[in-house]
Parts: C-alpha cells; structure tokens; sequence
C-alpha cells in the first residue's frame, strides 16, 4: 500500500491548509523514504516493519514502539487527529489508549474478506488472529471511516449507520520513480505489444481465468500474455509458449517499461473492494478489460476504453479480449480527469474539515 500513503501524503504536504506528520514503516522491497520528497522527509517517522513471525507476534501483542513515536509524534506538535492509511492491524492493541486522546480515522481497505488460496489450515488461522480479527476490531471501533470506493461507501453506511463515514477519490499509484523509471525489464527484453497484468499474485484476482484463456482459446494462443507480480501460484499450470511469467516484486523503475510495451492491461477479478490499478492503466494510456464487479464498474462511465466481462465468464472474457484488440487505447485526458492531485485534495480537505 505504499504508493497509496505517499499519493495522499504528498497532497497533504503540499497544501498549507493541513498540518501533516507521519509515521511509515518500510519492509525490504517497500522502501518509504524512496517516494517522501527531500523537504518533507522531516515530517516524516521511518519506521521498520516487524520481520519474522516471532517479531510479528510480539509487535501484534505489544505495540510499544508503535505506541511510543505516536505520543512522541502527537505531542510534540499537538496533533489531535490520527488516520490510519493502511490496514495496520498491530494498532488494534492500542484502540483503547488512542480513542481517549485522539481523533481516529480509518481508511477501509477491505469490509469483505477477498478469496485467499490458504499454504494450510494453521495458515487460515494464522491470517484470521495476526490479521482479518485486528482489522475488524479497528473497523468497528473507530467512529470515523473512509474508503475510496462508491461501492464500498454504500455498505458502510448500511452496516454502521451510528458512525460517519467518508468517501474521497482513489488517489494516483504513479509516483514519481514511476514516472522517471528507466530501468528496461529484463525478461521482456525482446517481447512487446502484449495482454498484461500485472499485481501481487492472488487467488481473488482471477489469473487462472485469464491463463485458461490464453491456454484454450485458438485465437489468443497467437497472442502474448504476461503475468508480472510476486505471489504464490495457486492452480496447477503447464508451461504455455504464449504466457511469461514475471513471479517476482516488480521495482518501480521497471513500471513504465512493463506498461509501455503492452497493447492492453487486464483486470480479471473475483472481486475487488477498491484497487489502484486504474491509474497505472490511464497513465499510460492503455485499454482495460476488467471483470463486472461492482468497483470496476464505478470506470466504465468515466473512461471510453474499459470494457467489462461477466466476471467467472470464460468465453466472455476471451471475446473482450478480441474486442479489445481492435482499439487504440485510453483517451490521453483520462488520467488527469480521475486522479488529478487536485480532486484527492479538495475530497481530504473536505474529509478533516480543514
């Protein structure tokens, strides 16, 4: 969720009308202090996220550390509001401690719990009590609620109508080293004009639809696809000349070289509560085929080149796909009309009432 905090921070930063600290923590291939411009680093806590699961465990249990920077942070400059960007489960132990002082906001990432393909059934419990137990916690003990999502929106105002709840447009991912990256690929050194997705492997993001399409459709087995992201395989699969895989973390500088070289960027979700990946897709100015649920739906108006398949529809899909091929891409003033800085600033304006 990095590039979602550091959009909104730097819209923060930027206007003189909020007083903005922050506190962050990094993980090795999730480096904040890379995208925090130079005048605002010193606003900014750069924290360590927990590694190991004896670390996780006691950081989940006993937050000190976390609990220490927010009272040194808050004091120091007399804060009286805090937002939680991220799910940020381990705050869950300090609810209590932070409703009596402060002003709490969380942003709702996830209300319904996506399809997960679970390595064990001690995984699954281990996911429910590190993580989906906190999270909730959080959700239903904090008064003020936010979310990117329309969709979303809706069901929080239906299962909490006692608490005030936000919406404010989705901000953009395309960063600054996303836009300056000039680092080439490596596996796609020879490849181009490609169906593309790209994203951290999960089973709720449907890639074995879209891999069984490039598989059995005579059509696309003349086509290219590639699948870039880390993440666990979750279905058995055969080598296929038309699929490349990229299972590894995609760096930022290696963003623009992906996106550039493709013809068309697919969406095939099970389901998506709210998902940044539309502004990649408009940046560059690339067609969309996505699934029809409710979030992806909130673009087809917007955009002239997203087309939508009955999500789980195969031959839907592959006829999309076809589809697709046949256009020129997304209009140029897309990007700027759905994540332009000034719209995530008037909606966090709004938000804190500033």
């Amino acid at each position: 969720m990095r590039h979602f905090v550091v959009s909104i921070l730097n819209v923060m930063f930027e206007n003189p009308a909020m007083e903005c600290y922050a506190i962050v923590q990094s993980e090795p291939d999730n480096d904040y202090e890379q995208d925090i411009p130079e005048k605002y680093k010193e606003r900014v806590v750069f924290m360590n996220a927990p590694l190991g699961k004896k670390e996780k465990i006691c950081t989940l249990l006993n937050p000190t550390k976390l609990r220490e920077e927010i009272e040194k942070v808050c004091d120091r400059h007399k804060i009286e509001t805090i937002h939680f960007l991220t799910e940020d489960p381990c705050a869950s132990r300090l609810l209590r401690l932070l409703k009596r002082r402060y002003k709490l906001y969380y942003t709702v990432h996830d209300l319904e719990v996506h399809e997960m393909q679970y390595r064990s059934a001690l995984h699954k419990v281990w996911y429910y009590w590190s993580h989906r137990r906190r999270v909730m916690k959080l959700i239903n003990g904090i008064d003020n609620l936010v979310t990117c999502s329309r969709f979303q929106y809706e069901q929080l105002m239906a299962h909490y109508p006692q608490k005030k709840v936000y919406y404010h447009v989705f901000p953009s991912l395309v960063t600054d080293n996303v836009k300056k990256g000039n680092l080439e690929v490596a596996e796609l050194r020879h490849v181009s004009n490609y169906y593309l997705f790209f994203g951290r492997i999960e089973k709720y993001k449907g890639i074995e639809l879209l891999y069984q399409a490039f598989e059995n459709s005579p059509r696309l087995q003349n086509e290219r696809l590639v699948i870039a992201g880390k993440g666990n395989v979750y279905f058995e699969k055969r080598e296929l000349p038309n699929v490349i895989w990229i299972n590894r973390f995609i760096r930022d500088e290696e963003i623009k070289d992906l996106f550039q070289k493709a013809k068309c960027v697919v969406l095939p979700y099970i389901s998506a509560t709210q998902s940044g990946i539309f502004s990649f897709c408009f940046y560059f100015g690339k067609s969309v085929v996505a699934s029809d649920i409710p979030f992806f739906k909130e673009f087809e108006a917007s955009a002239a080149d997203v087309r939508l398949f009955e999500a789980g529809s195969l031959p839907d899909l592959v006829e999309k796909l076809q589809e697709a091929d046949n256009e020129s891409g997304m209009p140029t003033n897309a990007y700027e009309q759905l994540y332009g800085e000034k719209s995530l600033e008037q909606s966090l304006l709004k938000l804190y009432e500033a």
